[in-house]
């Protein structure tokens, strides 16, 4: 699920080819391009992943409220980070999370529809 997000990125990179930001005196420096965040998607991928794995193995609404305000924290942690450290645009940052949303989705869909399918036809 993660290397299929990265894979989507390096594209999305390759596409956009922006420019990352310019600094006199920064705290890192980095070549390549920095639309979208790659570090940002993968925290989200993997942060919203783990949350999903714990979130149907816990029943109190309580817990399951830690779960996402856990994840959430973490993929908020590493976006800001990001952009402290001037390697990266808000708009880098937040479109990373917007491009790992939408691929978490689609590989959690995917797989949940396999392992249904696959259920059914173990019942036959």
């Amino acid at each position: 699920m993660i290397y299929g997000g990265m894979l989507l990125n390096v594209w999305l990179k390759a596409v956009f080819q922006r420019a990352r930001p310019h600094f006199d005196d920064p705290l890192l420096v980095i070549d390549s391009y920095s639309f979208p965040s790659g570090h940002t998607m993968a925290a989200t991928v993997f942060y919203g992943a783990l949350a999903a794995i714990i979130f149907t193995r816990v029943t109190d609404w309580r817990w399951r409220c830690v779960i996402i305000f856990g994840a959430t924290f973490m993929i908020a942690l590493v976006g800001f980070t990001r952009i402290y450290l001037g390697v990266h645009y808000l708009s880098d940052v937040a479109a990373a999370m917007i491009e790992g949303a939408a691929w978490l989705t689609i590989s959690l869909t995917a797989f949940q529809t396999v392992r249904r399918r696959s259920r059914l036809k173990q019942n036959e």
